[in-house]
C-alpha cells in the first residue's frame, strides 16, 4: 500500500542558547505501527556569513509527548544560530516518510529559529528590540530585494506570494501578508505560508470587516500576529486576537491609542512614542 506526506509541520520547542528542540509533525495518507519519520537537516546556512553546516538528525522521542498526533520525530541542534533580519540563518533538508522499513514520501524542510515578542514597548526578536521599515509591494526579485536592503528596509508589506515570501527567508525581511477580502482559500494559503521564518503575520485591510472575528481567529490558532489597518480613527477597538494596527501616521495622536491601546505601524511621518514599532513607506 502506497503512502504519502500530506503536510508537515516543525515547530520550536525550545530556543536554550545552548540547545534547540524542533518537533517535526506530519499528516500521512495512513498511519500503521511501522510508520514513521526519518531524515536531517542541515545547517546552519546565511546569505552574509560563512558558515560551517552540520547534519542534525530527525530521531524518535525516548518517551512520546502526550497529545502529538500522527508520525513525529525530535531534532536537536546545540548551539543554534537564530533568524532575523540581520542575519537570517537557515536549515534545510529532507523528512521522509517510512513504512515496513521502506521509504514511501520524502518532503523538502526549511526552518528558521527565532522568537518574536510584541507588545507596548515594542517588538523584540530573539531578545533584543527591532524597529520596522517596511515598503508595500506586489513583487520583488533579487535585485529589487538587495536594493531595499541597502536602503535599510527590513519589512515587505505583500500580498500571500510563495516565491516572495521565499526570498524573504533568504534575504532577511520580515513579511506582513496582506488580505483584504480573505475567503477560504486565501486563510488556507496564509497557514501555509505563516510556518516561514519570514513570516511576521497578517495584515487584514479594506475592505476587511476590522470587527469581524473569525479570520482573525483562524490566523491565530498558527501563532501568526495579526493586525488591522484602519484608514481614519476607530470608534472601538478591533477583535480580539489583533495585536497590532497600521494606520496614517497622522492619525497616531492620543485618541486614537486610547480607543486601540496597541502598538502601532505608522504610515508616513508623524508623531511617535514607545508603542510605535515601525514605519511603511
Amino acid at each position: 500500500m502506497s503512502n504519502r506526506i500530506l503536510r508537515l509541520q516543525v515547530r520550536d520547542r525550545s530556543l536554550d542558547p545552548a540547545q534547540a528542540e524542533l518537533w517535526v509533525t506530519a499528516e500521512a495518507e495512513h498511519v500503521t505501527p511501522t510508520t514513521e519519520l526519518r531524515g536531517r537537516l542541515m545547517g546552519p546556512r546565511c546569505l552574509y556569513s560563512a558558515t560551517v553546516e552540520v547534519a542534525y538528525p530527525l530521531g524518535p522521542f525516548a518517551r512520546r509527548p502526550a497529545g502529538l498526533a500522527g508520525p513525529a520525530a525530535r531534532v536537536v541542534i546545540p548551539e543554534p544560530s537564530l533568524w532575523e533580519p540581520e542575519c537570517p540563518f537557515l536549515y534545510e533538508g529532507t523528512v521522509e516518510l517510512w513504512e515496513d522499513g521502506v521509504c514511501v514520501d520524502q518532503a523538502a524542510i526549511r526552518h528558521g529559529l527565532r522568537r518574536i515578542l510584541l507588545g507596548r514597548g515594542g517588538l523584540r526578536v530573539n531578545g533584543r528590540p527591532l524597529t520596522l521599515r517596511g515598503r508595500v509591494l506586489t513583487e520583488c526579485d533579487e535585485n529589487a530585494a538587495a536594493a531595499l536592503r541597502r536602503a535599510g528596509y527590513n519589512l515587505l508589506v505583500a500580498p500571500g506570494e510563495a516565491d516572495l515570501w521565499d526570498l524573504a527567508d533568504h534575504r532577511g525581511f520580515f513579511i506582513l501578508g496582506r488580505l483584504g477580502q480573505p475567503e477560504a482559500a486565501d486563510l488556507a494559503l496564509a497557514e501555509l505560508l505563516t510556518a516561514h521564518p519570514s513570516c511576521l503575520g497578517w495584515l487584514l485591510e479594506p475592505p476587511f470587516d476590522p470587527w469581524d472575528g473569525e479570520p482573525v481567529g483562524r490566523l491565530r490558532e498558527h501563532a501568526a500576529l495579526v493586525g488591522v489597518q484602519f484608514l481614519d480613527t476607530p470608534d472601538v477597538p478591533p477583535p480580539e486576537g489583533v495585536v497590532f494596527v497600521v494606520c496614517p501616521a497622522a492619525a497616531g495622536n492620543a485618541a486614537y491609542r486610547r480607543v486601540l491601546d496597541l502598538p502601532a505601524l505608522l504610515v508616513g511621518d508623524g508623531p511617535v512614542g514607545p508603542e510605535v514599532f515601525g514605519r511603511l513607506d
